[in-house]
Order: C-alpha cells, then structure tokens, then sequence
C-alpha cells in the first residue's frame, strides 16, 4: 500500500468512526408502550409448615369453563398466578370465580369481573365476599 492509499484509508476509517461515535446522540429514542389487565391471585402457607408444595388455581367463567395453573411455592412465600396472562388465555368480559387447591384441599377463593370500558385502570373489579 503505497502512502496515498494509506492517507485515504485512515481518512475514510476516521470518518466513519466519527459517524459511529458521534450518531447515537443524533437519534430520538423511539418509545412504545403496552397496557393491559390481570388480576394477581395468591396464597401463602402463613407459617411454612409444608415448606414445598404445589398449588392448583382453577379459574372459571360464567359459562363454566375452566382454567388451570400449577405453581411451586417454597416455605412461606406468596405464591402469585395473573389472569389471564399466566393461563395463556384471553380474558373475556365477564364474572369468573376462582380457587386454589394444595393436597386437594380448597384453601383459598375469590371472585373478580373483566369489563370493557374507557378507562384503563377500571377494567378489573375483584369482589370481596
């Protein structure tokens, strides 16, 4: 490479490396944004006793259909499942009642209501017995 040839290269690669530099504070960041609904449903083994076990949440429908999830929980932790995102399903408008099974036994339950309406944080109505 004769001297010419190298004063063109290192000019060429000086630019560019200017460009790759200097070109990130040039662009805009470009933002998306997501929102969605889920209501967080949870049971815990207050003192630990069991350390380990599994818990089965069975969400139903007003038309009787079922949806379930087993979830791992470790002593005394919370052990939180989110409809509908967890199911992998699509959650309907409408009444559901859900519970949650450990050894067979219902050891906890609760209802809640998915509508449709303008706003985005009244989507989600959980019902207290």
């Amino acid at each position: 490479m004769n001297k010419k040839q190298l004063i063109v290269a290192l000019t060429i690669l000086f630019i560019g490396v200017n460009f790759y530099c200097f070109a990130e504070e040039r662009i805009e960041a470009i933002w998306q944004q997501s929102e969605g609904v889920s209501v967080q449903l949870g049971v815990r083994d207050k003192y630990g006793y069991l350390k380990n076990y599994k818990a089965l949440f069975i969400v139903k429908d007003e038309n009787g259909k079922e949806y379930k999830i087993e979830k791992n929980i470790k002593g005394d932790n919370c052990g939180f499942v989110y409809f509908p995102d967890d199911f992998k399903v699509y959650g309907e408008v409408g009444d559901y009642t859900w519970k949650c099974f450990v050894k067979g036994k219902a050891v906890a339950s609760g209802k809640f209501r998915l509508t449709t309406v303008k706003s985005y944080y009244d989507q989600a109505t959980v019902m207290r017995e």
